[in-house]
């Protein structure tokens, strides 16, 4: 019969064995309780997340075992106590793997996908906060605004958003649009033709949807974007270049060849 008394003291001596020896034992008595959870959390932090043997055996254990509550709350309180950059975002990364969306997490994490500091950080905490809720930025009664000088899409939001505020501007799934602030003329020519399409296509609208809302590689956003349940991409016709849906990002439009694009479908 399983002693707990004795698994007890080896959960509380865990601090200084070596984590594998730990999770072998466990195996062996089959202990696994949320003080278990707590040692595995604290293991992972103290070893400087994923630097090491044991932080990597401890945070697979933890995965594995899909560990919550107890886990989760070691990793909050250490997210405010550890200096580290690597240990902070290794902690980031799992609570958006354990959390089953604790508002405690949402709380801790929202901040973090906010700031402008640290972009490899916004993007990690922005990641973590969609494995759990897909719809973090999910719009469903956006009004057009405008095409900024970047070739972004402004969309006003019905309530403010933790994240952006009252606004959003996103690059849009499926659609290259040029910038109207571009030093290439041909592509400050196809701005105007965006800005024309985007104007007749969203100013109007009864319904615009912001679905699929993605962090882009420079920190801004990019959505899928559905106005009067038809999606926006479909309606381009010879108006907007078009691009892979999953593919868009708030710079394709730099590497774009707006010349050849004007000449072969604009201008026959």
């Amino acid at each position: 019969m399983l002693d707990y008394r004795r698994t007890r003291a080896f959960c509380i001596a865990a601090a200084s064995v070596p984590v594998y020896i730990y999770l072998a034992y466990l195996n062996v008595v089959g202990a696994w309780d949320a003080h278990t959870e707590r040692v595995l959390a604290r293991s992972f932090v103290a070893c400087d997340a994923a630097a090491s043997a044991d932080a990597r055996t401890a945070l697979e254990a933890l995965r594995q075992r899909q560990g919550t509550w107890p886990a989760v709350h070691e990793l909050l309180a250490a997210l405010d106590t550890v200096h580290n950059p690597d240990t902070q975002r290794a902690i980031v990364d799992l609570l958006g793997t354990l959390s089953l969306g604790d508002s405690a997490v949402v709380s801790a994490l929202m901040p973090l996908a906010r700031q402008q500091a640290d972009l490899s950080m916004r993007m990690l905490a922005f990641a973590s906060l969609r494995k759990f809720d897909r719809t973090v930025l999910a719009v469903t009664s956006a009004r057009y605004v405008g095409l900024t000088p970047t070739g972004l899409v402004t969309f006003a939001l019905p309530t403010p958003h933790p994240l952006c505020g009252d606004t959003v501007s996103a690059a849009v799934a499926g659609l290259v649009l040029a910038r109207p602030d571009s030093q290439d003329g041909c592509e400050v020519e196809a701005a105007g033709l965006a800005t024309a399409f985007l104007a007749s296509e969203l100013a109007g609208a009864k319904r615009i949807k912001l679905e699929g809302v993605n962090m882009t590689a420079d920190g801004g956003f990019s959505a899928a974007v559905k106005v009067n349940d038809s999606w926006l991409n479909e309606h381009r016709g010879k108006k907007v270049p078009g691009t892979n849906l999953t593919n868009t990002t708030s710079g394709a439009s730099a590497n774009f060849n707006w010349y050849a694009w004007l000449r072969d479908t604009v201008q026959h």
